[in-house]
């Protein structure tokens, strides 16, 4: 209809243009938008701006901003980065030429770098062993019987999951608490395991908000095991503890899959309620957190797990025909 219109006007012939123009717009806005929201962003940015400061032989001004962003990322462990840093670094050494500079780079900058390497090959080693867990995964899926049999699996007889020190950084960290979680056997270690990772996310508020994803995660997977193991009433800590979290994030920290997290969350713990035949409480948990929520921006699998605990609820509680109106968004559901 559009194009029928733009095409009395003879404007057809510029629509691909400005369709082109308008999408590079909208990104350069959500760019912008988003420059500040995370450290990942903040050092792209300082990364782009030392390479056009570079190009332009700025190079006194590219090394302040370049060891502004070293300090940033080891700050936050991201060794990724601070490998790209000491490339820039070293393309500005050659450049320049400057026999001082490149004296203290041979004494203490190769040092570093090689410091670098070693733990991001770290990363990478832990990374795969996550990989391989995943592939097995998707080709078995998530079944019983793997599940049972997931303890024999050749990655966790690998050396590198003998102990927690072995991962060097907080990324390789992470991968070292996600493979020991999916071994497939949920009990009282377990559980202890989960709450070691989680004390040491807390251990340096300041980086709790940045972490804010992976915070999320590690304390709903602690409810998972909680309410696994029958320690409902911890399980109900873990779940108040991932709903004040989240809304004491500043707005703009406040992303979809944050919110997937929490609804995840709150659905998980609402069907353990009804379980332990509590309906009541498990309504008074969706109650926290309607207001909140989109069904329009809700993952359709998500969606349709909340309506049928809340139709499940109101059934339990002799409120038939609020249970029906649950259960018609169900039967109506059309997945876009």
């Amino acid at each position: 209809l559009l194009t029928a219109k733009l095409k009395k006007i003879g404007f057809t012939h510029n629509l691909k243009k400005a369709k082109s123009y308008l999408t590079e717009a909208i990104f350069n806005s959500l760019r912008e938008y988003h420059s500040n929201t995370s450290v990942h962003a903040e050092l792209h940015k300082m990364l782009h701006l030392a390479e056009v400061l570079l190009e332009k032989k700025l190079n006194v001004l590219a090394k302040k901003i370049l060891l502004k962003a070293e300090k940033l990322a080891l700050e936050y462990e991201l060794y990724d980065f601070l490998m790209v840093i000491s490339s820039y670094k070293a393309a500005a050494l050659h450049t320049t030429r400057n026999i001082k500079d490149m004296e203290e780079y041979l004494k203490h900058g190769t040092h570093k770098e090689k410091k670098y390497l070693e733990y991001y090959n770290n990363i990478i080693e832990f990374r795969n062993l996550g990989f391989q867990l995943r592939l097995r995964d998707t080709i078995y899926g998530l079944s019983k019987k793997r599940k049972g049999t997931n303890e024999n699996n050749s990655v966790f007889k690998s050396p590198l999951l003998s102990s927690a020190d072995k991962a060097l950084s907080f990324t390789a960290l992470q991968y070292y608490y996600y493979i020991l979680l999916e071994k497939g056997k949920w009990d009282h270690a377990t559980c202890q395991r989960q709450k070691e990772w989680i004390t040491y996310l807390e251990s340096d508020e300041t980086k709790l908000v940045e972490r804010g994803y992976v915070y999320l995660i590690a304390l709903m997977n602690l409810m998972f095991i909680q309410a696994s193991i029958g320690r409902m009433n911890e399980a109900e800590k873990s779940h108040e503890k991932i709903k004040d979290f989240y809304f004491s994030l500043p707005p703009k920290k406040r992303t979809k899959p944050l919110l997937e997290i929490l609804v995840n969350a709150t659905s998980e713990y609402m069907g353990r309620c009804i379980q332990n035949g509590n309906p009541e409480k498990s309504l008074k948990a969706w109650e926290q957190i309607k207001g909140y929520i989109s069904f329009n921006m809700m993952n359709p699998s998500y969606f349709l797990v909340i309506c049928n605990t809340l139709s499940d609820i109101h059934f339990m509680l002799g409120n038939y025909h609020e249970a029906l109106k649950w259960v018609n968004k169900i039967i109506n559901f059309k997945e876009k």
